[in-house]
């Protein structure tokens, strides 16, 4: 059921691929695919099949692509050098090198991405810019000052949401007011 499973998805995304494949016990509910030709991985861990399927390469960043058969979607792992900075999914391998590229276009042109968000206008010295999960969905807008604080503005508002004295630390701190549901109290406040 499982072999059928993986060879249906193979097949109906990459339909050149061919070859055989060993599967192998490796412990309490985890199971590995290897294929000889493109070095495919299946790994089954307590109910969840995730399987490997390349990874894009752009200058310092990069993502995995990874097939969730348990979700029948495409997810992406993005990493700066080793360090992992968001999660990107699709419905195809396709959609998912897209956002990357579209992640890439906006890192070249002084993007930042951190913590599944992304700053234009960060390191071209502009210091002002849109603020973008890392799906595409603008949550606002930051700028920096004449003493050089950085503040942001969430969409639907005109008032500074959070304040902090470089992006730096205004990235940590939009990370931390998104994980809080918007809740300012975690975060840095803003400005007096």
């Amino acid at each position: 059921m499982l072999r059928t499973t993986v060879e249906k998805s193979i097949n109906r995304d990459y339909p050149k691929l061919s070859g055989s494949w060993d599967f192998r016990i490796a412990g309490r509910g985890f199971t590995s695919l290897q294929g000889d030709e493109v070095g495919w991985h299946l790994n089954i861990q307590e109910g969840f099949c995730i399987m490997h399927i390349e990874t894009e390469q752009h200058g310092e960043m990069s993502c995995q692509i990874d097939a969730n058969e348990e979700m029948d979607h495409y997810v992406g792992t993005l990493r700066y050098r080793i360090f992992e900075v968001g999660f990107i999914s699709g419905s195809s391998v396709g959609a998912v090198r897209a956002q990357f590229r579209a992640i890439c276009e906006m890192t070249d042109a002084g993007g930042m991405v951190r913590n599944g968000i992304i700053m234009t206008g960060y390191h071209n010295r502009a210091f002002n810019g849109d603020v973008l999960r890392v799906d595409g969905e603008i949550i606002g807008e930051w700028a920096s000052d004449d003493e050089e604080w950085c503040h942001f503005t969430a969409v639907d508002t005109v008032e500074v949401t959070l304040s902090a004295p470089s992006p730096w630390m205004l990235h940590d701190s939009i990370a931390t007011w998104m994980n809080c549901d918007g809740d300012t109290t975690e975060a840095y406040q803003t400005s007096a």
